[in-house]
């Protein structure tokens, strides 16, 4: 269980956060990892990136 949670806490980016682990939104790293991830991602997929999610296909 313990691997479970290092796991989802640590290593897996989790949609609703932003594409971020909880332990990245919860120890600040969050805005850290934003700023990096403009320079590096083209445009064109930041754009895609930063739509919002549609939870179903009538919305």
């Amino acid at each position: 269980m313990a691997n479970f949670i290092d796991h989802y806490n640590h290593h897996r980016n989790h949609e609703s956060l932003g594409n971020r682990t909880p332990a990245d939104v919860y120890l600040g790293r969050a805005e850290t990892i934003l700023k990096r991830r403009k320079k590096i991602i083209p445009p064109p997929c930041r754009a895609r990136l930063s739509r919002p999610f549609r939870t179903s296909p009538n919305t």
